[in-house]
């Protein structure tokens, strides 16, 4: 519902579908699923699939409905069933920035930066200065004042409010479906801290 008020009120594009298809090569037969499964100690992954038969009522009934006039139904060729995807990286399959700290891949911290609370919300920190948190579904990060405002005036951010009804000059809030990568931002809040 978020994504839809988002694109009624401020026109922020809502995300690309991340349903399996065709098109995206997250789709799959079973061997390709099965060579892609995960290792998992003293289970195998599943061997059959769901199938489902295109079903014969009769010529006088088709895509949109009609009348059937072969009943029951005479049992035809099966449709293609695929599964998802399982070996694509997270970010690709989700659709989503996702968590700051979530796996391997999303990490912009090295083992000596931490994660933090800050406000209440989940965040990295240099230290015990924190430099990028998620705020209600936003990426929060802290840069310099000419960076903000470069941020602010492209409309790619805005100014983030921690709730006492004054924005914080330094730190930016952007949301999900605006065109920032995060993990770039995050990693520009990381150097800034740092010095």
């Amino acid at each position: 519902m978020k994504v839809i008020d988002e694109w009624a009120d401020e026109g922020i594009e809502p995300p690309e579908s991340n349903y399996p298809r065709l098109e995206t090569d997250t789709l799959v037969s079973l061997s390709a699923y099965r060579a892609s499964f995960p290792s998992v100690p003293n289970f195998q992954p599943p061997s059959v699939k769901n199938e489902i038969d295109v079903l014969d009522f009769g010529p006088g009934f088709g895509p949109q409905g009609g009348v059937q006039t072969v009943l029951p139904p005479i049992h035809g060729s099966r449709y293609n069933v695929l599964l998802p995807r399982l070996d694509q990286p997270r970010a690709r399959i989700s659709g989503e920035h996702g968590r700051l700290t979530r796996g391997a891949d999303h990490r912009v911290a090295s083992d000596r930066e931490q994660e933090a609370s800050c406000r209440g919300s989940e965040g990295l920190k240099v230290g015990k200065q924190v430099f990028a948190m998620e705020v209600k579904g936003k990426l929060v990060v802290k840069v310099s004042l000419e960076r903000a405002s470069e941020l602010r005036d492209a409309g790619l951010a805005q100014a983030f409010d921690p709730g006492h009804g004054r924005p914080m000059k330094q730190w930016v809030s952007v949301a999900p479906r605006a065109k920032v990568d995060w993990l770039e931002l995050s990693r520009e809040g990381l150097v800034f801290v740092r010095g």
